[in-house]
């Protein structure tokens, strides 16, 4: 079974929280390996994977529900399109900064909600990153 898929499924409690995916997602395509993500919680939920695949990640959607990440590619510079899931903005935010080059992502203002000095904070610990 050492050669199965692993997944990780966002449901309700006792499952993975479903807020945190796309932060997962965003580690596991810097990681290598293959995983599949199953978001039981939401119809069409995974709406914003054609965006991450912008940078040139290897994503497979197997339906609207799951999809399954090809972890290690190289990544490249992108311009992005948010979309109003916090989580999902700053999964995109952590993407671009790990990749060498300069991206550009557009309606990350749902990250201010949240969080309204998000960028204040990293350019502290060293990021590159310009709110515009």
């Amino acid at each position: 079974t050492s050669n199965m898929l692993q997944k990780i499924e966002a449901a309700p409690w006792p499952y993975f929280p479903v807020d945190l995916m796309p932060l997962l997602v965003a580690l596991a395509i810097k990681a290598k390996g293959e995983i599949m993500f199953w978001n039981k919680v939401y119809e069409g939920g995974l709406f914003w994977a054609p965006e991450i695949m912008k940078f040139g990640a290897k994503i497979a959607l197997a339906d609207p529900h799951r999809m399954i990440v090809f972890g290690g590619e190289k990544l490249e510079p992108a311009q992005v399109d948010a979309p109003n899931i916090i989580r999902a903005a700053i999964a995109l935010t952590m993407l671009a900064l790990a990749i060498d080059g300069t991206s550009t992502i557009r309606s990350a203002d749902s990250i201010k909600r949240a969080h309204p000095n998000f960028a204040g904070k990293l350019q502290e610990i060293g990021a590159d990153i310009v709110w515009s």
